[in-house]
């Protein structure tokens, strides 16, 4: 019997380029006969989503319906852009009907992306919540004296895709300190997945599952993003080109404290031949975390982080037994990708106090 692990952390970076569960796919249009164009510069155009109601989204068909408490923002077709705010998703539009009544704004949009949005700029976004406050025109933003972006809501996704907000930089008293945390880091509760079955021959015949499996972690995280000047050119439609700029440099790097017991078992009755890639063997490690931020022009920008721990697992034979073994390891680690020259490469360090539990065999009490 032979068995191979391995630690995948999924970080789901849902950057607010036009992302969404919703967000259909959009094909690149042909490529066409020259024809006379405009060329222009995009202008974003902020929304203060205290004052602004989304009655209508339709990312299929683009259409956009706000009703503004105040009066309604003046948009300029095809060159205006808005990132459309949900609380667990954003959508960069680019408006290019509009239709204004009163208080209330129809558009026609596109799918645009960041580099339509941001040029010749750099920030960096860390995901710890801080006490600082800035104002913007689309709302409070936090950032502090070093020019770093932190949270100003973070929500907490479940398997049913219902949420709760775990911190809300309106609230008096900031909503982290429930469900086992203590402050504003990014920690998480212990999981305790000892005895579950994780995965199993069609037969019954062999079988994968956790011995001891306890997890008791804090992380915290940044992004930096860095665009050039907006000197390319991207096609609208037959009769408008503008100007965008590239993604030059890019680094994303989480660092953990954790402690991990992890002692897989696995039994076995009879004759038994299996394999399986990417088993999840711990779904979810924590729940998916949505973090939203706001730049000093007032541009929301979303992160979302969640991980799962996957493993390749075979095995044949005939024998009936059971076997035990895993590892125990505590301390720090920081891992993460960077772009930089056009080049993507993962980086990190780690310093972990390592416990290696050998392998235990006995024969099997299952009686066939």
């Amino acid at each position: 019997m032979k068995t191979n692990l391995y630690l995948f952390l999924a970080l789901l970076l849902l950057l607010f380029a036009g992302c969404g569960k919703d967000e259909p796919a959009v094909d690149p249009e042909p490529d066409g006969p020259d024809t006379p164009t405009t060329e222009n510069t995009s202008t974003y155009v902020p929304i203060d989503w205290e004052k602004t109601q989304i009655t209508k989204m339709d990312m299929k068909t683009g259409d956009v319906t706000l009703t503004f408490t105040d009066k309604a923002p003046e948009f300029e077709n095809g060159l205006s852009l808005i990132v459309l705010e949900t609380d667990t998703s954003t959508y960069i539009r680019r408006v290019m009907n509009t239709d204004v009544s009163n208080k209330t704004a129809t558009l026609q949009t596109v799918e645009a992306n960041m580099t339509e949005l941001f040029a010749d700029t750099e920030f960096t976004l860390s995901l710890a919540p801080s006490a600082e406050r800035a104002p913007t025109k689309s709302g409070t933003a936090s950032i502090d004296a070093n020019g770093i972006l932190h949270p100003v809501r973070i929500i907490e996704i479940n398997e049913n895709n219902s949420y709760r907000t775990l911190y809300d930089i309106h609230q008096e008293i900031p909503q982290t300190r429930a469900e086992g945390e203590t402050g504003l880091n990014i920690s998480f509760p212990e999981i305790d997945n000892s005895g579950k079955v994780i995965s199993a021959s069609e037969d019954g015949n062999l079988a994968l599952y956790w011995d001891t499996y306890k997890q008791n972690f804090s992380l915290n995280a940044t992004a930096h993003f860095k665009f050039g000047k907006a000197v390319n050119e991207k096609k609208i439609t037959e009769d408008l080109k503008i100007k965008v700029s590239e993604l030059e440099e890019f680094r994303f790097t989480i660092g953990a404290k954790a402690q991990w017991d992890m002692i897989l078992g696995a039994s076995a009755k009879g004759k038994f031949k299996y394999e399986e890639n990417d088993i999840t063997i711990a779904k979810g490690m924590f729940k998916p975390r949505v973090f939203t931020f706001f730049t000093p022009t007032g541009i929301p920008v979303i992160i979302t982080l969640g991980s799962d721990l996957l493993g390749d697992f075979s095995a044949d034979g005939d024998a009936k037994i059971e076997i035990k073994g895993g590892v125990n390891f505590s301390g720090s680690l920081t891992t993460g990708i960077e772009y930089k020259e056009k080049k993507w490469q993962p980086i990190g360090e780690r310093h972990l106090n390592t416990k290696y539990i050998r392998l235990k065999s006995r024969p099997s009490p299952i009686s066939t």
